[in-house]
Formats: structure tokens, sequence, C-alpha cells
């Protein structure tokens, strides 16, 4: 059945706003713009919930809501108010007349909806909780005397029981086998078919009746086996003959128990369905937040191939050379593909660098190299301060300090540089030695692999150098100058084969 919500706010636009956004997710929406007009439909039908704004033309959200409340129909109609002031007194005074939710205004509609949802979620549950405790408790007796069944029988009416009596125990056994609506169970000791004892020792060797009390039935005189019933499994016990209010009263705490029980299994049930849902939704979220930054990290990096023409190529070669780096020195694959994608973005900051410079042919003066220089705080600056970038803003923040202390923008030594930093300055210094420039021709691999030996210690960090050139010595990085060699690469790529 369609869940009915009632808005009332003075606003024409707002309540059809809300009635739009409302209707598009399958739940029926009455608008009113005065208090007096949303009491007078109350008194004629009752939605699942009430979302009222903070002016009316008769009033205020306040008033309207103490009016609700004030019907003793109305006190279990949940009631959202929407402001577009957020003061703490406010929020109290909105709780105070009986409120469940306060909302402001610039929390935006989806957050509206959520909210709203969330409410008439509860609601259904509210019902079945109603529903359940309406629900009547199936008490199975097993009990060979048809005078002493017909007193159960009346016994439990009496106590809004249903009942259903079985001569004897394999009769008993029998109806439980095949439903699953008892919740407890009295059986006599003795019968001639199956008798009580052998009853308990069945219901306790499944574990589908675990906990389905078991009370037994027996004489005074019969204690010694009374003990064995109970270390069998039994609850309880009632000895014939009984007083009628021992009897209601003992059948009474075991079915509250009972109750206890299956209510604590529909609430793990339904938490584990909310926990599934909520792990789907986490997932998805997660996957689209995965996609955009990837998205963002692909138009950065063509963006600056756009900027500078030898940048494409770079940035992938770069990419690669730091994931075998990385995995080579023992990092998980998942800090192997993040550093792989945060070295992507170390130059980002060269998008704020004039053209005039980033493609001179020749050297750069003093001045031109310091405004090439401000491309390393540039770029940490575009990557911003959230948590997927920490590591690109370090990289491109820090991949050009030496381990020296001569490096730039703040000089940082040693260990004090980043170790993703350290380990792009590597991958960089080799991809821009055997790369051509504008300002240079490409050096050949083993004179770019002298080079970085002689460096190595200074500017770049000495473990990380000694790594890399094994790798290069075994041919594993080949592949990577192969793919993405500039004289053949014809479009931006990506990703790795």
């Amino acid at each position: 059945m369609e869940q009915k919500v009632f808005v009332a706010d003075g606003s024409p636009a707002l309540t059809a706003f809300y009635k739009a956004i409302l209707e598009e997710c399958g739940i029926g929406v009455e608008t009113f713009h005065s208090a007096a007009a949303s009491l007078a439909r109350l008194k004629v039908l009752k939605p699942d919930l009430m979302l009222i704004g903070g002016q009316l033309e008769d009033g205020d959200c306040i008033s309207l809501c103490e009016a609700i409340k004030s019907e003793p129909a109305n006190l279990l109609l949940p009631v959202i108010i929407v402001s577009s002031q957020s003061s703490a007194q406010l929020r109290l005074n909105c709780f105070q007349a009986g409120a469940i939710d306060f909302i402001h205004k610039r929390s935006g509609p989806a957050f509206l909806v959520e909210r709203v949802r969330s409410v008439l979620e509860r609601q259904d549950r509210l019902l079945i909780d109603q529903y359940r405790q309406r629900k009547q408790h199936k008490v199975l007796v097993a009990e060979d005397s048809k005078s002493l069944r017909n007193l159960y029988g009346e016994l439990l009416s009496s106590m809004g029981c249903s009942s259903e009596l079985c001569c004897d125990g394999l009769e008993a056994w029998n109806y439980l086998s095949q439903h699953d609506d008892v919740d407890l169970i009295i059986t006599d000791i003795e019968m001639p078919e199956l008798d009580g004892r052998a009853l308990n020792r069945r219901v306790r060797a499944n574990n589908d009746y675990d906990h389905i009390p078991v009370i037994v039935v027996t004489h005074r005189d019969q204690d010694e086996l009374l003990c064995s019933l109970l270390s069998e499994g039994a609850n309880d016990y009632i000895t014939k003959p009984f007083v009628h209010e021992a009897f209601r009263a003992r059948i009474q705490n075991h079915l509250r128990t009972r109750q206890l029980y299956r209510e604590l299994e529909c609430a793990n049930s339904e938490l584990r369905d909310f926990n599934t849902h909520l792990e789907r939704r986490v997932a998805e979220r997660t996957r689209e937040l995965h996609d955009a930054h990837m998205d963002t990290i692909a138009k950065l990096s063509l963006l600056c191939e756009y900027k500078d023409k030898t940048t494409g190529n770079h940035v992938n070669r770069v990419r690669f050379y730091c994931e075998e780096l990385a995995r080579a020195i023992g990092m998980d694959d998942d800090q192997v593909e993040q550093i792989g994608l945060s070295s992507m973005m170390h130059d980002v900051g060269k998008i704020t660098t004039p053209d005039s410079i980033l493609n001179k042919a020749g050297r750069l003066n003093s001045d031109e190299w310091q405004q090439m220089q401000q491309h390393a705080e540039a770029g940490a600056r575009l990557l911003g301060n959230g948590s997927f970038y920490a590591m690109a803003r370090d990289i491109a923040l820090a991949h050009h300090e030496k381990v020296d202390g001569s490096g730039y923008p703040r000089g940082l030594k040693g260990d004090l540089i980043p170790l993703a930093a350290r380990l792009v300055a590597v991958a960089d210094v080799y991809d821009a030695l055997t790369s051509k420039r504008s300002y240079k021709e490409a050096w050949p691999p083993e004179e770019a692999a002298a080079e970085l030996r002689r460096i190595s210690g200074t500017h770049l960090d000495a473990r990380l150098v000694d790594v890399f050139l094994k790798l290069l010595e075994t041919g594993k990085l080949d592949y990577i100058a192969r793919r993405y060699d500039a004289e053949l690469a014809e479009k931006y790529q990506t990703t790795s084969e």
C-alpha cells in the first residue's frame, strides 16, 4: 500500500518541490499552506508522516506540531520539521512540541528524502511489531488424560494462547515436526505411546527446537526422575495436582522468554539485512568515489599532456616504473596501485607554468627557473586536502627534494622526504634522462643508469636506486619503455596491460 505524507508549508513553491521529490520515490503526498487546513484534513485521513515547514500562512511549525500532538489519535504520528533556521533553541522547541526530527533546508533534497524514508521504514517496522505482539502463542500439549487435556485447553485459552492438544508424545512429535509455530511444549511424564522423557529427548536432540521451552508434568513422588529430566534439557516442571494460578505464572514466564527470543531473532535478522544493505551501499559509494577519483586523475593527467606534449607518455612510464619499484621493495598490491596512480600527478602543478618556460629550447634563466620550481607547491595546492589525494599531494610537493637537503621547495633531507616522493624521484629522473625534451636529446639507458649511480645518496635514495638498477639489469622494466615510446604512442594511455 502506498505510504502517505502530509506536507505543510506557507510557500507554494516549497510544497510543490517537496511533493515532486517524494512522489518520485513512490510516496503519496498531500500539501497544505495553512495549519488550519492540515489539521482539518488530519481529522479525515491519517498519514504515515507529517512534514512541516518553518512558517505557514496562519502560524509556525511549533504551534502546528503542538496542535497535532494535542489530539490523542495523533500522538504516534511522526512529525519532521524543515526550517531555514537552525538555532539550538529552535531545535529544542521543535522536539519539545513533539517532532521526531529536524532538518535544515541547506541539507538538500537527497538528505530530506533519506530522512523521510528512514522514518517511514521505522513506521513499517512498528506495525510489524504491533502485529507480532498481537499474535497468539501456540502451546503444544502431550497428555493422555482427556480431562487434563481439556483443562489445559481452557487454561491456555484464558491466557490468550492457542493450543494443540495431543493424546501422547508421538502425536505431539509428529505435529512439532510439521509446524514451526510452537512456542512452548507441555508434556506429561507417563504416556502409553512415546512418554514425556522420550519426547523431551527427541526435542533436545534437534537444534531447530533449542529455544522452545519444555515443561514436564509429574507427580509429587517423582523427584528423582525429575532431576534426570532437567539434566536432559527440560526447562521446568509442574507437579500434579497444581494450582491454576501457579500454572498460569509458570506458562507466562516461559512464554515471555520465548517472545523475547523471537524478538531477538527478528532484530538480528533486521540487523543482518540492514548491514547487508549498508555494506552494499558503502561498496557502491566506494566504487563511485573511486571512479570519480580515477576520472579526475585521468583528466588532470590529460590536461598536463595538452600543456606539455611530452607529459602523456612520461606520466605513464613513471607510473609503471613506480609500481615495479614499489612491488620490488615489498609493498602490497593496494599500495602498489596507490603509488602508481598518485605518481601520475607528480607534475600536475606545471599546469600553472607558462608554456614559454615549459617548452623552451635551451636552459632556463634564473627567473624562469624560479617560476618552474613553483610547480611543486602549485601541484600540492591543486590536489587539495582530500584523503584520497594525500599520497599524490606528498609526491607533487616533494618529488624534487634531494636526500642531501639541496632540493626544493623545502630543502627536506633523507627520510624526512616521504617514501612515495623518493620513489617517484628515482623513476622521474630516469625517465627524464632517457626521454627527448625540447632542450636535450634522450640519453641511452646505460648512460642514464650510470647517472643514477652517480647521484645515488646525494640526490636520490641509495637503497631505491639499487633496487631500480637491478630491475633494469634483469629487463623487468623493458616493457614500459616499449609500450610508451614517445615516437610510437598516438594517444594518451592510463591503464596497464
